[in-house]
Parts: C-alpha cells; structure tokens; sequence
C-alpha cells in the first residue's frame, strides 16, 4: 500500500513556497505561524490561536461562530481591546445571563439606518432613545414618542414640559401642559377635542374653572373664588375652609 506521507516521526524545518519566499509555515518552540508578505497571518501556540488582520466567515451553517462553555466555568467572555488595554466585552456567567460591558465609563450605542437608536451613557448609567447628544437628561431620556401597552407606576413626580394643544387622535384622550397666561399648566382634552384645564389656579393664585367646547365653540373660563365669595355674601354661609 502506498503513503502519501511518513508513518514515522520526521523533523521539518520552516516551509517556504517556492514561487513567493515571503509565504510559508514557521516553526518554533511550542508554536506555529502561517505567514503571507512575510506577515504573521495565523499563530497557534500553547495560549491559542492568534489571527493578524480581518476574519470572514462563509457557510450555509446557521451559526457560523460557536462558543462552547462549561457550567464549571463563572465566566466567558470575548473581550475587546484597544491600544493593549481592555476596552469592552462580552460575557455570559454561570447563572446564562448575558453582559455588554463597556470599560472607563465609555458608552454602549445601538445604530440602526446609520442613527445612534439606544445609548447607554456610562458617565451616569442612563439610557437615551433616538438622542443626538453625548448626555442623558434623565434615568431614560427619549427623542419622540414613547407607547406603552399595558399599566404604568410611577413612583414619586411626572413633570409635563409646556407644549401646546394635541391633535385628535382616534379613541385617545390626552392630558399635558401648555403656557396659559404665562405659566405652565395642565389640561385634559377628550377625543372630541374638548379641553379643560385641570391645574386650576390663575396668575393670582385664585382658583378657576376653564374649559374649550370644540363643538359649541365657547370657552368658559369661571373665577371660582370670586364666584363662591358672592355666593357667601347672598346666603350669609360659608363655603371656603382654610383647611
């Protein structure tokens, strides 16, 4: 039977191609390196395998990349480096849960279409959607509209920023804020596109009622204090307690 190779242990020194002397397999102590222009392409040594330059992967395999772990393992990671220095990383821990880590308070960014879509702002561990910037100015800062399906707790103060009035939108009502008489306030308009303004103190500090009737077209803006004042004189009653 004829071999294409030796059955017995030979000794090799480097390989050169004989058309292109700068390529070629080197061989070293407890390492080996495949070499194109004469520049480490690929080293395989007691560490691993190290790979100079771009890495394309092409298959019909739905995963082209596989990591294996173990559950002895507390943590896998590939790790990002810039200039020698860890730069960022990606780990998976014994419990799976996935990490995105980002190193001196850097910032994690999701592009779609080009557009910075979520960033993470490592300065303060806070989340920006769709923001132009290099800041967050909340826990969660977003550039648009937010839809939210299902109930929403908030604990402590929501703070609606002076708008102006919503348009209709169909099964929808809306509550925001708008400049009246120079300060900001807050209203409540029905589907139909009634308003109402539910803040109800004027420039004075006196409490009034006002309301828009799309549909009458009227708006009726009642000094509330004054009225019960009047109605307190008539019937000699009093209805306004200071507590």
């Amino acid at each position: 039977m004829a071999y294409k190779f030796s059955r017995d242990e030979r000794e090799f020194g480097d390989i050169k191609f004989e058309g292109d002397a700068d390529t070629g397999i080197d061989f070293d102590a407890n390492q080996i390196s495949l070499e194109t222009d004469g520049t480490q392409r690929l080293l395989i040594n007691n560490y691993g395998a190290t790979i100079t330059g771009s890495l394309e992967l092409t298959g019909s395999a739905q995963s082209l990349i596989v990591l294996h772990t173990r559950d002895a393992d507390n943590l896998k990671e590939i790790a990002f480096f810039k200039d020698g220095n860890p730069a960022a990383a990606m780990q998976i821990n014994v419990n799976e849960h996935l990490f995105i880590e980002n190193e001196n308070v850097k910032d994690i960014i999701l592009r779609t279409n080009n557009q910075n879509t979520i960033r993470v702002f490592g300065a303060n561990q806070r989340v920006g959607i769709r923001k132009t910037g290099v800041a967050a100015n909340a826990e969660l800062d977003v550039n648009g509209e937010a839809v939210i399906s299902g109930s929403l707790t908030v604990q402590d103060a929501i703070a609606l920023k002076q708008g102006s009035d919503p348009t209709t939108l169909d099964g929808h009502a809306h509550i925001y804020s708008k400049n009246d008489a120079g300060d900001a306030e807050v209203f409540v308009r029905d589907e139909a596109g009634n308003v109402t303004k539910i803040s109800p103190h004027n420039n004075q500090g006196e409490w009034e009622y006002f309301s828009k009737n799309t549909k009458t077209g009227k708006v009726f803006r009642v000094n509330m204090e004054k009225m019960i004042r009047k109605l307190e004189e008539i019937t000699g009653e009093s209805f306004i307690e200071d507590k």
